[in-house]
């Protein structure tokens, strides 16, 4: 009875977990398409195929996860909203794409040596002559026991998440895989033990690894957090801004951040689009907020080459100074790396029909109506643009394609 009582109650502590979940999450269809995990899964074998044997590179898949998708690409949506996978959400097809076969094999064969060491200290341990009614003399066993099932875990969730890009999880992980390689000696809690000179030495070497690292830590740290702390601040403004005065101090924020970490991409590209919501607020001066922008753009996207919607935005701002032809080179970057995205075909469109070529622009438009929701204000202003399209084309008896 009891047991019938508790399988009963975890059943329906399953069922209002669930429920809970499907309420928080739902809404991004994360239970239909598993948040288009099966894509981007794909995604990275495509990739794993251009260099089979050493991959394309640390952290690349960020890049070709792009590059790869087109408009029939089941895509992730959050709340009807496109997001781009920086990682894979399986480290182990990850690692296989930006690494290769070399990068998997060294993975795998490392976890597996740090395993056997392990199962062979506790095949030992247990027919160890001190035991008496424990499975263990002493601690340790229990201690690798722990540690092994630690490990076991973190290899399983890798398959289904980003586990190895994680910071915590990776100092968590390289404790365990320490206590595995090398469990300690004997009750070495209570009884001396003799320090070898090798010991020393390793030790001392640890000691000056550790130094060395800290050391990095402290000169790069602060910049970095820093950077990171007004970048953060700046675009919670940012998203919650309703006038010029939001956007310039967003603005403001950004040129902090850019300050104490100007290595960061995503900081130019926001201190761009908040320099052309300010542009959009002053039309007499805009001009110079756009030049800005295209400024603060360039630079991202020198940080972050493959980045199509910087492109797609430095795009945009050179069309709003009329430089269409260095607009439209930005534009090529954009589709050729964000092919999928449905912003950057609506604003290729918009391109085009700014250079009098409406037939052209049409089936961009197309693509670009088709992956918004119904009944959606993007639709119904696409839809505009599309009936505009097909009355130019129809009066200057241009052939269309859709």
């Amino acid at each position: 009875a009891e047991r019938c009582s508790t399988c009963t109650g975890a059943s329906g502590g399953g069922v209002v977990a669930l429920r809970v979940l499907e309420a928080k999450f739902g809404e991004g269809r994360v239970f239909e398409n598993l948040n288009g995990r099966g894509g981007m899964w794909e995604r990275a074998i495509e990739q794993w195929q251009l260099s089979p044997i050493t991959g394309t590179g640390a952290r690349s898949y960020e890049y070709y996860e792009r590059y790869f998708r087109d408009l029939k690409t089941n895509w992730v949506f959050w709340s009807d909203t496109e997001i781009d996978a920086v990682f894979a959400h399986n480290d182990w097809l990850q690692v296989l794409a930006d690494y290769g076969l070399i990068g998997l094999v060294l993975v795998v064969v490392m976890l597996l040596a740090h395993a056997w060491n392990a199962l062979g200290f506790l095949l030992g341990e247990t027919g160890h002559e001190r035991m008496h009614r424990g499975l263990f003399p002493d601690y340790r066993g229990s201690l690798v026991v722990g540690a092994l099932a630690g490990l076991c875990a973190f290899a399983v969730h890798c398959a289904g998440d980003f586990q190895m890009h994680v910071g915590v999880n990776v100092v968590t992980a390289a404790m365990l895989l320490g206590i595995l390689a090398n469990p300690g000696e004997p009750d070495e809690r209570q009884s001396g033990v003799t320090v070898e000179r090798g010991q020393r030495a390793a030790g001392g070497l640890a000691l000056l690894g550790t130094a060395v690292v800290a050391l990095v830590l402290l000169v790069s740290a602060p910049h970095r957090a820093m950077g990171d702390y007004h970048f953060r601040r700046s675009v919670n403004v940012f998203s919650r801004a309703d006038g010029l005065g939001g956007y310039l101090q967003a603005a403001a924020g950004f040129a902090k951040a850019a300050e104490a970490n100007p290595e960061d991409p995503n900081i130019y590209f926001y201190w761009g689009m908040a320099d052309l919501k300010a542009a959009d607020e002053m039309p007499a001066i805009s001009r110079q907020y756009v030049e800005k922008a295209i400024e603060h753009f360039e630079q991202g996207i020198r940080l972050y080459p493959p980045h199509p919607y910087m492109a797609m935005w430095l795009g945009r701002s050179c069309d709003a100074l009329q430089r269409y032809e260095e607009a439209g080179r930005w534009f090529e970057t954009a589709l050729r790396w964000g092919n999928g995205s449905r912003e950057v075909h609506h604003k290729y469109g918009d391109h085009l029909v700014f250079t009098k070529r409406p037939a052209e622009a049409l089936p961009h438009f197309v693509a670009a109506m088709h992956r918004y929701p119904r009944e959606s204000l993007d639709r119904m202003e696409l839809q505009a643009k599309i009936n505009y399209c097909m009355a130019e084309a129809k009066r200057s008896s241009v052939p269309v394609q859709v």
